[in-house]
């Protein structure tokens, strides 16, 4: 058998026990389906846009291991959807569908698992059509005035505007007019101007 030689002053040698102990550790099984969100990873909470398979099973589940939603959990999950949603289901840990976490605003929709990559490779290539610029400082906008006052907003959204058009190749704020009230070559309501214009000329 192996000795291994560790100092609780410094912590010399731990790394290799550690190893050691991991390595003589057999893989246990997955404790739950591949499919279903035991404990919603941080990447689903602080992902700007997400979808999810309508059978697709979520849960806030600390509560029943004892524990509290924390590294930031609770926080995050506040931010995203109504207060007595999560309180629900943080205090509960009641595992739910896709559907519910579409509704409770988790999730922005849920859909057959069959049909999720087209519906997320769809969603990636309407936001590609937008304005770079424009759609960094809109994200960007939302989270932050989420905690400012009404006035605060006010000033905070004007000054972003002013600093989209610093450096934005597209021109977007008058290429955008100047292609519906012009060109007449789109709407607005339903589709976005088209990029790429002003670059193309230089």
């Amino acid at each position: 058998s192996d000795i291994f030689m560790i100092s609780a002053q410094n912590g010399d040698g731990v790394e290799a026990l550690m190893d050691a102990l991991a390595a003589a550790m057999a893989e246990g099984g997955p404790l739950y389906p591949p499919e279903q969100s035991a404990d919603i990873p941080m990447q689903l909470l602080a992902t700007d846009f997400a979808i999810a398979a309508d059978d697709a099973t979520f849960s806030l589940s600390e509560v029943n291991w004892g524990i509290l939603p924390g590294a930031l959990v609770s926080k995050v999950v506040a931010d995203s959807v109504l207060p007595r949603h999560a309180l629900y289901y943080c205090c509960l840990g009641d595992p739910f569908d896709g559907h519910e976490a579409e509704r409770i605003g988790m999730i922005n929709f849920a859909v057959p698992a069959a049909e999720l990559e087209a519906k997320v490779e769809e969603l990636a290539q309407k936001l590609m059509a937008k304005s770079p610029r424009v759609l960094r400082a809109t994200k960007q906008a939302v989270r932050n005035v989420r905690t400012m006052d009404f006035w605060q907003s006010y000033d905070y959204l004007a000054e972003k505007g002013q600093a989209i058009k610093v450096g934005d190749q597209e021109d977007s704020y008058n290429t955008g007019l100047r292609q519906f009230l012009d060109e007449k070559s789109y709407k607005p309501t339903f589709e976005p101007f088209k990029t790429g214009t002003l670059i193309e000329k230089k």
